[in-house]
């Protein structure tokens, strides 16, 4: 990253930073995977080779419920109820379950712990904490429009 960094800024071209980005890569900057066993893996490069060696297949908490919005550092949780579920569980299945989750399951319908809507706006000019800037300004015609 820091000879990609260094070559973009010694690049005095009059091109798009976005073009320079493109042209100054150094070509051992590349995505990759490493496979094999620890202390002796292999590099790989091509994408479909390391996305068959790891696949993805999904993220718990989103197959768990949780909305998109990723805001949650710990869910409120509910009692686990076999009945909020597609499928039916065995007995053995449901004290497993009871077992794995003893202090109840995520409850996705409520905010997470400690969740504060955002303040949007804010002016750090008082210190640190920030305070709104209160409503937003309004528009009002000039004198070529009136």
């Amino acid at each position: 990253m820091d000879k990609w960094l260094t070559h973009m800024e010694a690049d005095s071209r009059d091109v798009p930073l976005a073009q320079k980005v493109l042209d100054d890569k150094p070509a051992d900057a590349v995505d990759a995977c490493f496979t094999g066993p620890y202390g002796a893996s292999t590099e790989v490069t091509d994408p479909a080779t390391c996305a068959a060696d790891f696949p993805y297949y999904g993220d718990a908490r989103l197959g768990a419920g949780e909305p998109l919005v990723d805001n949650a550092m710990q869910c409120t949780l509910k009692p686990l109820d076999a009945s909020d579920y597609s499928v039916s569980f065995t007995a053995e299945q449901r004290a497993r379950l009871a077992a794995a989750f003893p202090d109840g399951v995520c409850d996705w319908r409520r905010a997470p712990v400690g969740f504060q809507p955002s303040i949007p706006w804010l002016t750090y000019a008082a210190g640190p904490g920030g305070q709104p800037l209160g409503p937003a300004p309004e528009s009002h015609p000039g004198p070529a429009e009136q």
